[in-house]
């Protein structure tokens, strides 16, 4: 029976709700993040979730950004070789890429999902520009961002095994920086 667990603070119990959804999500994306399990779960009932969280959408979101956030701040602290920091960076976002193909398919149909997809694609584009910016001179520097995602978004999406995709990133990333005048 669903309790209201009016001794828990209400940071506790979101914490607890994105905990429940990230395993969830982890295991199946967002068709595994079942609202009615999770509240089964944590003996909520269902309708308590929606105090947190405006949607199943929203909620969706909220793991992704928190998952999103272990890699970001790390990378925000980038060492002095690029080329590594963004191989390291593209490891780790390969661990997530089942999830970033739930997302990008559920952008297409909620808005929620769409703007943080959005987001993401900024937050790459600059910390990648930043990245970038000491090797390639200003005029080089969107065309050699955009190029580098899209052969890494290639790597992804053709589902190579790790070595292989690193092998194809740092080529593409070596010569784009490389080739710089």
């Amino acid at each position: 029976m669903p309790r209201t667990r009016r001794h828990i603070d209400r940071d506790t119990k979101r914490t607890q709700l994105l905990d429940a959804a990230e395993r969830r999500v982890l295991e199946g994306g967002y068709g595994a993040l079942s609202l009615s399990a999770l509240a089964r779960e944590l003996e909520l009932a269902q309708n308590s979730i929606y105090w947190y969280f405006a949607s199943k959408d929203a909620l969706f979101v909220a793991v992704l950004e928190r998952l999103l956030e272990r890699i970001v701040i790390p990378a925000k602290r980038r060492q002095t070789n690029a080329v590594a920091w963004v191989l390291r960076v593209l490891d780790q976002l390969a661990e997530l890429q089942s999830v970033r193909a739930s997302a990008h398919e559920r952008a297409a149909k909620s808005e929620v999902v769409a703007a943080f997809e959005a987001r993401f694609r900024d937050l790459v584009y600059d910390l990648l520009k930043k990245a970038f910016a000491d090797r390639l001179p200003p005029g080089q520097l969107d065309l050699a961002v955009r190029t580098f995602v899209a052969t890494a978004d290639g790597a992804f999406s053709q589902g190579l095994e790790a070595t292989e995709r690193r092998r194809i990133t740092r080529f593409a990333l070596q010569k784009l920086l490389d080739s710089a005048p």
